[in-house]
């Protein structure tokens, strides 16, 4: 449920269509994901925890939250994944998943912002083993997270389908604690709210 995220993210401290492109860097293919504006859903708490399951609700102001595109280029060396959101602010907890599923295994890619500071981790398989990765970076732009995976980290993979979702909170006129927070959710390629289970939906994108 989407009511344990905070406290997972917290602990650690840590349907748009699909366009194929030739265009991008050299010897990469490119793979776009348009998501739909404004489709941003948050976690109402108290009907959540007296249903027992999660219930959301439309939260089209959650700009931070609101994936509009997502650009993939899996070229020989690099999966370079660039996630542009309606206006990328300061929140109270900021997550940025990814899940890629290669012809090998699965992997997840976390990116967690607070302030001026970024942490990029990279895991594998289901059970999600952390794994050591040198050259894996996020850069922080205008309204953008562009993410940069080195294919050795990845098994150097001929191909990957790639699931992207954005998490984040905020605390609601700057005071209070994580029980306040405004919990909101995006997916990419999704419109509204399926299920807070992170799906690998894409294409295969081949290397180079």
């Amino acid at each position: 449920m989407l009511l344990h995220l905070p406290a997972r993210l917290l602990g650690a401290l840590l349907s748009a269509g699909l366009l194929l492109a030739a265009a991008g860097p050299a010897h990469a293919e490119r793979v776009v994901v348009r998501d739909a504006s404004h489709d941003v859903v948050t976690l109402d708490l108290e009907a959540s925890e007296a249903a027992s399951h999660d219930v959301v609700v439309p939260a089209s102001g959650e700009a931070t939250t609101d994936i509009t595109r997502v650009v993939v280029d899996h070229g020989d060396d690099a999966l370079r994944v660039v996630v542009h959101v309606r206006s990328l602010r300061d929140a109270y907890y900021d997550l940025t998943m990814l899940q890629l599923r290669s012809q090998q295994r699965l992997w997840g890619v976390t990116v967690q912002r607070s302030g001026d500071q970024t942490w990029t981790a990279l895991s594998r398989g289901h059970r999600e083993s952390s794994r050591t990765c040198g050259g894996l970076v996020t850069e922080v732009g205008q309204d953008r997270l562009a993410i940069t995976v080195p294919t050795t980290c990845l098994e150097d993979p001929r191909w990957v389908r790639v699931g992207v979702a954005r998490f984040t909170g905020r605390i609601p006129g700057g005071s209070g604690t994580e029980d306040d927070a405004v919990i909101a959710w995006d997916e990419a390629g999704v419109t509204g709210f399926e299920d807070d289970i992170l799906e690998v939906r894409g294409p295969k994108i081949h290397r180079g």
